[in-house]
């Protein structure tokens, strides 16, 4: 962690954040909410700053040695914090007047899509898991979209952070 270059992870979460920002408020202005799987493209920025992140370090450091886990570390200090200020970031804006009416909006939206399949869903899942996914779209909160940015980040940067750091290391 002491030649971790924090400058660095700073400076590529504060552009992760602000190109996934960027990404949402484009797709809201072509009135598409940016939720239900709208926004997993945002990792993709994510996925290029964990790999700039290590090529920095492997260049900066070309004459050593160092083992994979430590490139992991680095990478997944990252991947939290973004996650962290992504999930506070996603619970503030729909904690507004403006993500309120979005979130409200997008339940709206869900719960027709779902009647206009509901005779498929029934005869292939069941009434009660019909009911349950309509329940499960009306207890949409902005604490469960913050929840679930941190959580996917977290989990879906692990096989890419464990490649790109076993292709960088040195031993």
């Amino acid at each position: 962690m002491k030649d971790w270059n924090w400058k660095n992870l700073g400076l590529l979460t504060f552009a992760v954040l602000l190109l996934s920002a960027i990404y949402c408020y484009v797709l809201y202005q072509l009135n598409v909410i940016p939720l239900g799987g709208k926004k997993a493209p945002t990792f993709v920025f994510l996925l290029v700053a964990q790999w700039f992140l290590v090529y920095r370090y492997s260049k900066d450091h070309s004459q050593e040695k160092y083992h994979f886990l430590k490139l992991f570390a680095y990478q997944y200090a990252l991947i939290v914090l973004v996650g962290g200020f992504g999930a506070y970031g996603w619970h503030l804006f729909y904690e507004s007047f403006t993500g309120k009416e979005v979130l409200q909006q997008f339940v709206i939206q869900s719960i027709a899509e779902i009647q206009k399949y509901s005779p498929q869903i029934e005869s292939r899942e069941g009434k009660e898991y019909l009911i349950q996914l309509v329940q499960g779209v009306q207890g949409i909160t902005a604490g469960s979209i913050a929840k679930d940015e941190f959580v996917q980040k977290i989990a879906l940067g692990f096989l890419p952070n464990l490649l790109i750091s076993l292709y960088y290391k040195r031993l």
